[in-house]
């Protein structure tokens, strides 16, 4: 039997693990054993994509393979130290044991997640870096410098395949898939993993696909399955299912000392409260007064969101201690022109007088208030939105709404690079010297200002520019 992990949406990812003892547990469906230790040696269970190879680099930390089994299609092997049955962008679920310093560890068991697996119905080019493909009526997006390919296919040819397909990635709140990996396969068994409605004990709906079988299991609205199947009809929309099984939804441990949860907020109609409980990828969290925020804040939290949650799991909940919003690029101000699906924000530069930022708009951006097609130049917006992989200083927003007209421009993200006093953020270039510094609105020193920033790459700034200058910067978590 294959052990899936799909409503954790594969994102639990091992910072979490770093900063606290995770305990090990047996995920095969039995119950949860915890085992004692601390970080030295500590057996963990983690979850994300692939980012490096040398053993492989999963979230940052190094894991030897040697003598792991890899799981995959039903299919087990023992991995040797150098390895190729793992790809960068693969999901994979990692069991090991985490070494002293949190840095490297040792992997006992390694499963790999897809998400659908069939032909390409359709494509759409949403951008020069994005599209968006239809395989088993599920909307894969697909996105330069994101998503990673096998050696058969390239970002540029994904249209032009005409066979069958793997993704791996991650589900959005709305259903579509991330890709973070895409590998050509032989014609065979479509399969898809999602949450179901159902219609009556044969048939069910996993977004726009229907799934019709002679053995069902008995299901409910919100239940997570693999279905599979050798026949699909792509005008009907519709799978004759040969196996349908049911998945774990949220982590497959209720009790860890430490956990951390990686994805798409969802089932939220609105600001999520301190003490209401939320989900992450399927994984039940919730946030306190004492629960620290970083790339934005707890009124952030929305539907549609992407974010890491940490903390301690019981019960089934992570008790968040820590929560970063994955979107930490803010922008407000005046739109400057209108093209396609992409607009622009022209800001001052303190170097060359203006420098304009393209905002393309994700195929699953939330529209607050105004529908993009109405947006018009001169309307000020919000934009909240992530760096476009493949696309230099392009934002990708994730959300945006239109706003009062206000004074002031706002830009948030992460410094590029320094000139001497001159940041950089998105290209816009910003002498230090002038504004008012804070560190998260606590006054501080041009010193310690840059000191900030030589420790922490990461460490973003919020500029305010009002009154035709540039008159605050505060550093952010």
């Amino acid at each position: 039997m294959i052990r899936r992990y799909s409503r954790l949406g594969i994102w639990a990812a091992m910072a979490a693990f770093l900063l606290g003892s995770l305990s090990a547990c047996d995920v095969g469906g039995g119950g949860t054993s915890l085992a004692d230790g601390g970080i030295g040696g500590t057996g963990v269970i983690a979850a994300g994509s692939v980012t490096a190879k040398g053993s492989i680099f999963v979230n940052g930390v190094e894991y030897s393979v040697a003598g792991a089994t890899f799981e995959r299609d039903g299919e087990i092997e023992v991995l040797s130290e150098v390895e190729q049955s793992t790809r960068v962008g693969m999901v994979l679920e990692v069991k090991g044991n985490l070494d002293e310093g949190g840095l490297t560890g040792q992997a006992s068991e390694i499963v790999f997640h897809d998400l659908v697996e069939g032909t390409i119905d359709s494509s759409t080019s949403e951008s020069a870096s994005i599209k968006v493909l239809t395989i088993l009526a599920q909307q894969v997006v697909v996105e330069d410098g994101l998503t990673k390919f096998d050696d058969t296919l390239t970002f540029a040819n994904i249209d032009s395949s005409n066979g069958f397909v793997e993704i791996s990635g991650f589900r959005r709140a709305d259903g579509q898939i991330e890709a973070t990996y895409v590998e050509v396969k032989p014609a065979g068994m479509f399969e898809v993993v999602g949450t179901v409605k159902v219609v009556n004990s044969s048939t069910f709906t996993i977004g726009n696909l229907t799934v019709t079988g002679s053995s069902m299991p008995a299901l409910q609205d919100g239940d997570t399955v693999k279905a599979e199947g050798t026949s699909y009809n792509s005008g009907s929309k519709t799978l004759n299912a040969t196996s349908v099984n049911l998945e774990a939804a949220g982590l497959s441990i209720d009790a860890a000392d430490y956990a951390e949860v990686e994805g798409f907020v969802s089932a939220v109609s609105g600001p999520i409260t301190a003490g209401e409980t939320f989900l992450v990828n399927g994984q039940t969290v919730q946030y306190s007064a004492a629960t620290k925020f970083s790339g934005g804040a707890a009124e952030d939290l929305l539907n549609g969101v992407k974010i890491e949650a940490e903390g301690s799991l019981v019960g089934g909940i992570i008790s968040a201690e820590k929560i970063e919003l994955k979107e930490n690029l803010k922008l407000e101000g005046p739109v400057s022109g209108v093209s396609g699906s992409s607009f622009t924000m022209t800001y001052p530069d303190d170097l060359s007088g203006t420098t304009t930022v393209e905002v393309r708009v994700d195929p699953a951006v939330t529209e607050e208030d105004t529908p993009f097609a109405d947006l018009l130049s001169g309307d000020y917006v919000r934009v909240e939105g992530r760096i476009l992989a493949g696309a230099v200083g392009s934002v990708l927003a994730t959300r945006f709404r239109e706003e009062t007209p206000d004074d002031r421009m706002i830009l948030q993200g992460p410094v590029e690079n320094t000139n001497g006093t001159i940041i950089n953020i998105l290209g816009v270039n910003i002498d230090a010297v002038g504004p008012d510094l804070s560190r998260e609105d606590v006054q501080i020193t041009l010193t310690e200002f840059f000191a900030e920033l030589q420790a922490n790459s990461s460490t973003l700034v919020k500029a305010r520019h009002r009154d035709n200058e540039w008159d605050q910067l505060d550093l952010e978590d």
